[in-house]
């Protein structure tokens, strides 16, 4: 089968496409495969990864200019599907000296190509007598005899394995189970709080882009999006940061700027301040006052962040406001005392001017 073999094939396809190579890495090598073969041109992928079989995979087929969207797994799997419910033709070989055409034919095209790509090197193929047909092939570093039917159902087994039926999310919204949590949360038992909803997450990632994500009803996307928040907080009080923050995040994602995202915005927001991304959090939560944050809470913040990325006279206008609401903290006290003291001599003629007092630092 040396005029027969596709040996790298698929190599030569990578070595000579960076885009390719970057399918690959972010799909793998059997399902890129697998799509060439069913005639797939891929556009474009927004990877998932907190769920990688969710990630959006744009593509057409054939000459087709329509696109089709699905998730990573449900493209694998109908792939995969596709190929190990195909049928053989059968094709009668010729007595002496078949082409190359005729001898991938009666293999099975697909089969010669998808041999490589899962480690196999196809021999020598073996006709005539009263054996059915088989292959001579290397899979393990020394030369095996198998029947035909049996190396392609050797094929089959290596798909089925790489492109498994998606599953289910396994989401069960739990009313209940949220308001454990909430519970637990205000008693400060945050592991309480992960017993309730610590199990969330990974369905909850699993289930966003379905379509029964986009079917379920406002108070259905808010519940989970609270019991998200409430499990990114206790991750952040046992020291997981970073998890935490991806928690606050698919939370935002799933509460579609309704009444839990301003909580996880702000969330959000004081993690960026903790780890001294102040820039960053000014956006975050100024997102959270816009979507309806208390306002007690978010302008204190605020004072601080504009007056850690060097704008004192925003520090200065959001402390003033606090204050008008009440906010008396001696945390606030000392961001506006800071602010009139980089302001100087300007800020004192001004307060002067504006309210009529004598010109002091305060």
């Amino acid at each position: 089968l040396d005029q027969v073999r596709a040996d790298g094939w698929f190599d030569d396809l990578l070595r000579d496409s960076a885009a390719m190579r970057e399918l690959t890495d972010a799909l793998g090598s059997a399902t890129v495969a697998l799509s060439v073969l069913a005639g797939l041109h891929i556009q474009s992928v927004t990877f998932e990864r907190r769920a990688p079989e969710h990630s959006e995979v744009v593509f057409s087929v054939g000459t087709a200019t329509e696109t089709t969207t699905l998730p990573l797994g449900e493209l694998r799997y109908r792939l995969g599907t596709a190929l190990v419910s195909a049928v053989v033709p059968k094709v009668s070989l010729p007595a002496q000296s078949p082409p190359a055409e005729t001898l991938q034919a009666f293999i099975g095209p697909p089969f010669v190509l998808l041999a490589p790509v899962f480690g196999v090197r196809l021999l020598e193929l073996r006709v005539g007598g009263f054996r059915p047909p088989s292959v001579l092939l290397d899979l393990t570093g020394s030369p095996e005899e198998i029947d035909l039917s049996d190396f392609r159902e050797l094929i089959r087994e290596q798909v089925r394995a790489e492109t498994p039926e998606p599953p289910t999310s396994g989401l069960v919204i739990d009313p209940d189970a949220v308001a454990r949590a909430s519970r637990a949360a205000e008693r400060g038992d945050w592991e309480g709080v992960l017993r309730e909803v610590g199990h969330w997450p990974g369905p909850a990632a699993m289930l966003l882009r379905t379509s029964e994500a986009q079917e379920m009803d406002p108070e259905a996307h808010a519940l989970v999006a609270k019991a998200l928040g409430l499990a990114g907080e206790a991750y952040l009080h046992q020291g997981a940061s970073d998890w935490s923050g991806e928690l606050f995040r698919l939370g935002i994602q799933w509460s579609h700027d309704g009444p839990v995202a301003a909580d996880l915005f702000y969330r959000l927001g004081v993690q960026s301040m903790d780890a001294r991304r102040f820039g960053h959090a000014l956006g975050l939560l100024r997102r959270a006052h816009a979507l309806g944050a208390s306002e007690r809470e978010v302008v204190q913040r605020l004072a601080e962040c504009y007056l850690e990325s060097d704008k004192p006279l925003a520090a200065m206008a959001c402390a003033r406001r606090g204050r008008r609401l009440g906010v008396t903290t001696e945390h606030l006290h000392a961001i506006e005392e800071r602010a009139a003291e980089r302001l100087g001599e300007p800020w004192r003629r001004f307060v002067a001017l504006v309210e009529g007092a004598p010109a002091r630092a305060t």
